[in-house]
């Protein structure tokens, strides 16, 4: 997940940036797992794919102010979630099932059950992960909106506004399954 902007690059070298750029809350795919990464001197690249089916270059440790602009949102989170994530070690469903999750693009309000009536003070921020406490998610429509249950810190449980937008750009990421049109999602 892309914290900030960040410039594209043609190849992995430091003078080969393009027009192209990541925005604040864009998901990057890398194009292998593990990640293809190169060095340029000792600044890290990793391969990840962009729209139109194209591929290019992001710095992997870049920061800015000392926080990370690339969080790592690896499929190693959605099926061994640490446990002091929210919800780790707590997603529900059989034993050993593998947790279905969403990056938290925008922040958002969790409710103690499926209405906004019901907001419960919490949030999660951007950059969170929500682990659906069942997989597939167990979502509830109410009053035209839908959402989903997630577990949150100790082990309790809320709900998240599955298909919310804010400017038009969604407040949740399908990690689990990305869209066809995201950048790097399925060709």
């Amino acid at each position: 997940m892309v914290k900030d902007t960040l410039s594209v690059f043609a190849r992995p070298a430091n003078n080969a940036a393009t027009g192209d750029r990541f925005n604040r809350g864009d998901i990057a795919y890398a194009t292998t797992n593990p990640p293809t990464t190169r060095f340029d001197g000792s600044r890290a690249f990793v391969e990840v794919a962009i729209y139109g089916g194209r591929k290019a270059w992001v710095p992997r440790l870049s920061t800015i102010d000392g926080v990370p602009l690339i969080v790592d949102l690896s499929t190693d989170q959605c099926t061994n979630p640490p446990a002091h994530a929210a919800g780790g070690g707590a997603t529900g469903g059989p034993s050993g099932a593998v947790p279905y999750c969403y990056a938290i693009v925008r922040e958002t309000a969790v409710f103690s059950r499926p209405n906004t009536g019901a907001a419960s003070g919490d949030r999660f921020a951007v950059g969170d992960i929500a682990y659906a406490t069942t997989n597939p998610p167990t979502a509830v429509v109410q009053g035209g909106r839908s959402f989903i249950e997630v577990a949150i810190y100790g082990g309790n449980r809320a709900w998240v506004p599955q298909r919310s937008t804010v400017d038009g750009a969604p407040i949740l990421m399908d990690l689990s399954n990305p869209p066809a049109h995201a950048a790097g999602g399925r060709r």
